[in-house]
């Protein structure tokens, strides 16, 4: 994948060293088979947050990217890497998930 950032389009000022940030989307087809597999509408809204040590609600959402709530659509096409081969730790998550709901 090729990537041409022009400055000249743009206010901002690129200097050697700066970093590019790149978040490429899940396509639909993709995501629509990931929701499949999930057994949940692609339509689910939810919201992540963050909890304490002993298991209490901080009480607010976390912070960007992870904006929410956010259907589970969004989540699938812009926040998981569907096409890379899964951690290990990822299968637990799944699994309780699929447990839980």
């Amino acid at each position: 994948m090729l990537i041409t950032v022009s400055s000249l389009i743009s206010l901002l000022r690129y200097e050697t060293g700066d970093h590019v940030g790149v978040y490429a989307e899940n396509s639909n087809e993709i995501v629509e088979e990931a929701g499949k597999l999930l057994g949940q509408p692609l339509d689910l809204l939810f919201s992540i947050h963050a909890d304490n040590e002993d298991g209490t609600a901080i009480g607010s959402s976390l912070p960007p990217p992870f904006l929410g709530p956010c259907t589970l659509h969004t989540a699938l096409a812009c926040y998981t890497d569907l096409l890379s081969p899964p951690k290990k730790v990822i299968f637990s998550h799944v699994c309780l998930f699929r447990f839980l709901f």
